[in-house]
Parts: C-alpha cells; sequence; structure tokens
C-alpha cells in the first residue's frame, strides 16, 4: 500500500485563505483514474476544478459546503481500496511543545512540514549542551527532528543525514495570520520556510507557546524550573501572563463575536448562506466595518453626451460606462491614494491601474478586471467589457480575471436609481458607483466612497470634479451639427436626410420618451 497523492487547498488568490468545497463526484474508496475530475473548490470569485494525478483509489477528508484553509490536506488518493476506505477518526492532535500544520503535518523550528517517519521529540540534556536560548519565539527550542525507532533506515544515507526540504522563496501571510501575529509580538521568522501561514497556523504556534509556558512554570520576574529541570527561555509567556524578562506580554486579541440575532422556525424562513454570499460579506464589511468611509455625489450634464461617444461604440451605445472606465483610469494615475488600500498599519500605493467593473447576472456579485485600462482606447475597453461580460455569463472566468483589482465601477444605471451609496471592496480605497441619467434633467449622478484612513474628502472631491470635467467635455456644443443628426423614430431618417425641406416634429414616443418624427410618417406615406 502507498500513498500516490494529497490533495490540499490551493492558494488560488492572496485574499482567498479559505476555499469551500462544493462538489464531490466520487466516494472514499473509490477507483480513480488520472485526470478524473474528483472535487471542485469555490473561491470568492469563481470555481476551481481538481483533477486526479495518479491512477487510484480516493479517500476524501472534507465535506461538501465546508470551508477549508489553504494547504490543509482534503484528500488523498492511495494504490490500496482497502487503505483508502479506512476512515479518519480526526486530524492527529499535536503533542505538547509540538507545531501541527494546517494540514495535520507536524512543523519543525523553522515552520518546515515533517517528511513521513519523523517526529518532534523532547531534547535531553542542558542549555549549555547546545540548546538555543534566549529567542522569546523559538517555540521549538526544546525540540528536535529525529527519525522514528521503526523507521531508522541503514546505511549511510539514512534520514537524518538529508536535509529537509526548505522553501526558499517569500513567505506569504493572510489578512488574519498578519492581524494575529501583529497582536501577539510573534516574530515573522518563526515561520521561515513556509510558502503560505494562515490564521490556523498562527494559532497552533500560540498554543504551543501556551503549553510550553505552562509546563516551565514561569514565575514574574524569575527564570524558574521546568518539569523538565530547564530554565525558560527569555520572554516566553508564562501561566500568569508574565514572562522571565518582566512584565506581562500582550496577548492575542480575541475577536468579538458577532450578534446573531434570533430566528423563530414559526414564523421565518431561514436560508443557508452561500459561500459567495459570506465572502461578498466579509469583503465589504472589510473597510466599511471601520466606519470611516465617506461617500460624496456629482451631477453630469448628460445633454447631447452620447452624439460623439456612440460613434466609437459599437455594441454599448448610450453607456457611459466604457468612457468612464477610460477617464478613470487616466485620470487614476494622478491620484494614488485613490488606487491604494490600508495594511492596517500603513498605505499600500498599486504601481498599477486595473479598473474593475462589478456585474451580477442572476450568478453572483463578481468584480470584473480590464488590466491596464488607462492604455486602452475606448472601443477596446468597450470589447473587454463584452468579453468579459461573455466569459461572466458562460461561467468561464479565470483567476486573472478577478484579481488584483485596485479601484471598482459600480453601474446601476440600468436599474434607474437616482443615487446611492456604494461599498468599497476589499483591498481597494474607493469605488465609483454610476446612477441612471434622468432623462427630462439629462443628469446624473457619480457617487465615489472612499476610506478616510487612506485620503481625504479634499482630494476625493477634488477628483470628481474633474472627472466632470472631462466627461462633460464629451458633449455636442454644435447645435447645427446636431440637429444635422436628429432622427426619425420610426423610419431612422436623419433630418440631413430629409429632402421635404419642412422638418421634424418633436414628439412623445409610444414608449414615453421625447424624440422626433419626419412628416413622411406623421401623415402615414
Amino acid at each position: 500500500m502507498a500513498l500516490l497523492q494529497e490533495i490540499q487547498v490551493p492558494l488560488l488568490a492572496v485574499n482567498d485563505t479559505t476555499l469551500t468545497v462544493v462538489e464531490i463526484n466520487f466516494s472514499t474508496g473509490s477507483k480513480v483514474k488520472k485526470g478524473d475530475l474528483i472535487m471542485v473548490f469555490e473561491t470568492s470569485k469563481t470555481t476551481y476544478d481538481v483533477e486526479a494525478g495518479e491512477d487510484g483509489y480516493i479517500q476524501y477528508l472534507c465535506e461538501t459546503d465546508h470551508d477549508y484553509e489553504v494547504n490543509e490536506v482534503v484528500a488523498k488518493i492511495y494504490s490500496d481500496a482497502a487503505e483508502a476506505e479506512t476512515a479518519l477518526a480526526g486530524k492527529p492532535l499535536a503533542p505538547a511543545g509540538q507545531i501541527l500544520a494546517s494540514g495535520g503535518q507536524p512543523l519543525t523550528s523553522a515552520g518546515q512540514v515533517l517528511p513521513v517517519g519523523r517526529q518532534i521529540l523532547p531534547l535531553s540534556g542542558h542549555p549549555s549542551a547546545g540548546m538555543p536560548m534566549g529567542n522569546q519565539h523559538s517555540f521549538a527550542a526544546y525540540a528536535s527532528v529525529q527519525p522514528l525507532p521503526d523507521q531508522l533506515p541503514a546505511g549511510p544515507d539514512s534520514v537524518s543525514d538529508q536535509p529537509l526540504p526548505f522553501w526558499q522563496g517569500e513567505t506569504l501571510f493572510s489578512l488574519e495570520a498578519s492581524n494575529l501575529i501583529a497582536s501577539s509580538g510573534i516574530d515573522r521568522a518563526v515561520f521561515a520556510g513556509r510558502d503560505f501561514v494562515s490564521k490556523g497556523d498562527v494559532l497552533a504556534v500560540l498554543q504551543s507557546l501556551s503549553g510550553m509556558a505552562s509546563t516551565a512554570g514561569v514565575s514574574s520576574g524569575t527564570a524558574a524550573s521546568s518539569a523538565t529541570g530547564f530554565p525558560s527561555p527569555t520572554g516566553v509567556p508564562s501561566a500568569t501572563g508574565m514572562t522571565s524578562a518582566g512584565p506581562a506580554s500582550k496577548s492575542p486579541k480575541t475577536t468579538p463575536a458577532r450578534a446573531i440575532l434570533p430566528a423563530d422556525p414559526a414564523k421565518v424562513i431561514l436560508e443557508k448562506l452561500s459561500s459567495g454570499k459570506k465572502r461578498e460579506i466579509e469583503y465589504l464589511g472589510e473597510v466599511q466595518s471601520t466606519g470611516l468611509t465617506s461617500t460624496i455625489h456629482v451631477y453630469i450634464d448628460t445633454g447631447n453626451i452620447f452624439t460623439h461617444i456612440n460613434r466609437s461604440l459599437k455594441y454599448l451605445k448610450d453607456s457611459l460606462l466604457p468612457v468612464i472606465i477610460y477617464e478613470v483610469s487616466r485620470l487614476l494615475t494622478d491620484y494614488p491614494l485613490l488606487n491604494a488600500y490600508f495594511t492596517g498599519e500603513a498605505i499600500a500605493r498599486y504601481k498599477d491601474v486595473n479598473t474593475g467593473f462589478a456585474i451580477d447576472i442572476d450568478k453572483g456579485l463578481k468584480v470584473l478586471k480590464i488590466p491596464m485600462a488607462g492604455q486602452k482606447s475606448i472601443p477596446e475597453i468597450e470589447q473587454a467589457i463584452m468579453q468579459l461580460s461573455g466569459s461572466y455569463l458562460d461561467d468561464d472566468l479565470q483567476i486573472e480575471d478577478l484579481t488584483d483589482i485596485t479601484f471598482t465601477i459600480t453601474d446601476l444605471s440600468s436599474e434607474g436609481v437616482a443615487f446611492f451609496r456604494p461599498l468599497i471592496n476589499k483591498m481597494n480605497s474607493s469605488i465609483l458607483g454610476v446612477s441612471a441619467i434622468d432623462e427630462k434633467l439629462r443628469r446624473c449622478t457619480l457617487s465615489l466612497t472612499f476610506d478616510h484612513r487612506v485620503t481625504e474628502g479634499k482630494l476625493a472631491a477634488r477628483f470628481l470634479k474633474e472627472l466632470k470635467e472631462r466627461l462633460e467635455s464629451y458633449r455636442a456644443n454644435d447645435l447645427t451639427f446636431l440637429s444635422q443628426s436628429i432622427t426619425c423614430f420610426k423610419c431612422y431618417k436623419t433630418l440631413k436626410e430629409d429632402l421635404a425641406g419642412t422638418g421634424f416634429v418633436h414628439c412623445i414616443t409610444p414608449e414615453g420618451k421625447e424624440g422626433y418624427i419626419c412628416q413622411s410618417c406623421l401623415k402615414g406615406f
């Protein structure tokens, strides 16, 4: 019997630290072939198919409609059906002083996952015999990597002589993990050698530190001996909250429990939140929950604005969205704080402008990215909108279509709203809302919501004012040309093409809109 493949939750986007299993296509113990679709994950933006990498028998360690953290093992493929059908009672618990990865694997002091056949055993001896002391975050100071007794290979190429695999690249931290690290005072160097660190990994470290402190018996201001006779390393918190170096260390901040309103099944019907809606709440609540956002509005005079714009549009005639994306993307280079986000302790300004537009056509709210929109023409932006919208409807969006969005535009002009307050997306500092055009007043409202932690009202107002001037510059001022382009709503003949020489009649169309009708159509010819 052999383990052929472990399926872990992939890191598809920095923001998605957990993924939801939405589809399981086999049962545990079933035979699968290489290339078979075995499960489907759902992210905040799209779905992700997982295929079998080997022929064998699958064992699922997950359930549908449950969330799992990045790097967590959710399935395994074995060469033997009997082993695959052996149900796990649960994840292995870490012994005192041992750290487990999110998938249940033990970690070394550098944060590495131990290979099969190794375990962490307590050291014997004295600190002077080589035990590293003094580092307040060396939580594995009491442990070393040793092979299991019954799995020691013979010969010079023993497992103890082989170096452990070590991640040489940059370690990525989820937002929750970063916040927890900052609040608890853990040194990020603890996680060296890890490709990704989740909140669960940080909690595991904190639990280990707590276990070490309780066994070490650290007292206030003294380095008391532990159960093994070793003094506690400086800075490790004790059960009383004191460290061997002096005053109490910071304890991790706990997130207050969210209030759950009562629901009487006799009076209401409870509907389970989809994973997409949960992430929408998380992403939109990230900035709004601070209470440090404001929204300002400005009117755009739309009279005669489409006379020239429609010449550049093939599909989205009488729509301001392509032009707004075009002008906003170019303008953001002068307003970098609106193309940024708040990290929790600093302002991160994006180097590129990747404008996204919100879409929701019965397939969930998504924000689709038009990369480098400021370098595209209006027809190219229109084409990108059509292509991305088609992929959205066909469930064919790619990860790159949904990530690294630096500024968002949400257009509700087709819904007839006068104005609204758009909500800032996660890892953005602002969002622009587009309202419907008032045909009588010939104007529409643009609404900009911004994060006060990144920018200020004066700069946001200046941005809106300049955007208004740019958009209104598209209005046709040549009334002679405008009058010649007037079209009969029935036969679509322009005034310039009318040979009768009697002009058009201003009227109300059957749809209730203002329009014009030529003399021939008026008289029924």
